[in-house]
């Protein structure tokens, strides 16, 4: 998904919010780690995604892992904001800062719509 621009509704918010994305999200064909930029409503984000991946021998695919963190700004230790780790078979492990919840959020549900495509 690159240089996105759309409205989502969200159960996080009581109206529609404007995002706008640049960059990618990490596959969930191979492993990688993507950096991409979330502006929610002119507030930006800075998003890592990570997958880890595994290729079977019938050349199927198993998800073993996908990662998000969720940084205010700019994509540094102390601008860390919120995180979603979701490792096979475990329930995701979520977190984000009271103040930035609501579009961490919304940053995990634009991820899962585009996951699902």
């Amino acid at each position: 998904m690159k240089d996105s621009n759309f409205r989502i509704p969200t159960a996080h918010s009581d109206k529609n919010l404007k995002v706008e994305m640049s960059g990618s999200l990490a596959s969930i064909t191979e492993s990688e780690r993507q950096l991409s930029k979330f502006i929610i409503d002119e507030k930006t984000y800075f998003v890592l995604t990570q997958s880890d991946i595994n290729k079977l021998e019938d050349d199927s695919i198993v998800i073993k892992a996908y990662a998000v963190w969720v940084f205010e700004n700019e994509a540094k230790e102390e601008n860390y904001v919120g995180k979603m780790v979701n490792i096979g078979g475990k329930e995701p492990e979520m977190e984000a800062s009271e103040e930035h919840q609501k579009y961490v959020f919304v940053v995990l549900d634009v991820i899962r719509e585009w996951l699902k495509k």
